[in-house]
């Protein structure tokens, strides 16, 4: 599946846009921003943040080491500078 939306509607022009590449949600922001996260990629407090990741994995891949899983779907999906990124299982 792929798609995408963008609030290009927003006052002053989008702030981010939404797209979904396979089982991966990206968030890109027009502006890098701070972001607090709980998640296992770069979360805790992050400066210069340009990309938010939610991937979705199976119930026997969440066994696996989630750092490395959601820097694989970061470089499937060819995110440049920093991601915060999170999992889920469906």
């Amino acid at each position: 599946m792929r798609g995408e939306l963008n609030n290009a509607n927003e006052p002053g022009g989008p702030l981010f846009t939404v797209r979904a590449v396979g089982e991966t949600l990206v968030l890109s922001l027009m502006r890098r921003c701070n972001v607090v996260s709980w998640a296992p990629l770069h979360g805790g407090f992050r400066s210069d943040v340009a990309h938010l990741l939610v991937h979705s994995v199976g119930d026997t891949e969440a066994l696996r080491s989630r750092g490395s899983r959601l820097r694989q779907a970061v470089g499937r999906v060819g995110l440049k500078g920093t991601v915060v990124g999170m999992m889920t299982t469906g």
